[in-house]
């Protein structure tokens, strides 16, 4: 940028008036922060000074307008997320989707006998075969054993007899199929 000419050199309360600020500190304000050219005390350079304010003013809208389209988009996001938490509650009271931490805990209730019953199994199972020659008794004694193990899971999780199927059959197909 050329040097400023002082024929083209205002106040500060002219630049605030050509500029349509409300008021003179506000151009001091712009001048501290290199918007508009400042030559001397209370003076300003008009030319740099209106070129400096056009180029703050376009990139205050540019940046209002990005931040209009980041508001957009957060909208947008705050919808899917309202559709996606009413789409979880629908399919909770329909029961398609059943509470996580009630699963683990059942799981857990299942899993831990199980896992007892197999770090036991050497042990209850080494003196039982020792004293035993008959290579098939011991291999009964062990699907005993696990039949056992068996038993422990299956009474934690039964398997559904047809009634339960045919009703959760017909509930998928009354609600168009749409399970979670």
């Amino acid at each position: 940028m050329r040097d400023p000419d002082p024929k083209l050199e205002v106040g500060v309360k002219q630049l605030a008036s050509i500029l349509g600020l409300e008021s003179e500190r506000r151009v001091q304000q712009l001048a501290e922060e290199g918007i508009v050219k400042k030559v001397r005390h209370g003076r300003y350079d008009l030319a740099g000074s209106v070129q400096g304010y056009l180029q703050y003013v376009r990139e205050s809208a540019s940046r209002a307008s990005s931040s209009g389209d980041e508001a957009a988009a957060l909208k947008l996001d705050i919808l899917r997320m309202e559709h996606e938490e009413r789409r979880l509650e629908l399919a909770r009271k329909r029961g398609d989707m059943v509470s996580l931490g009630f699963h683990l805990d059942k799981l857990e209730q299942v899993l831990m006998p199980v896992a007892t019953g197999l770090n036991n199994l050497p042990g209850i199972l080494a003196d039982r075969v020792a004293a035993s020659d008959d290579p098939a008794d011991c291999l009964a004694m062990m699907e005993g054993e696990v039949e056992k193990l068996k038993r422990v899971i299956h009474e934690a999780f039964p398997e559904p007899d047809e009634e339960d199927l045919e009703a959760g059959a017909e509930e998928t197909s009354e609600e168009g199929g749409d399970a979670c």
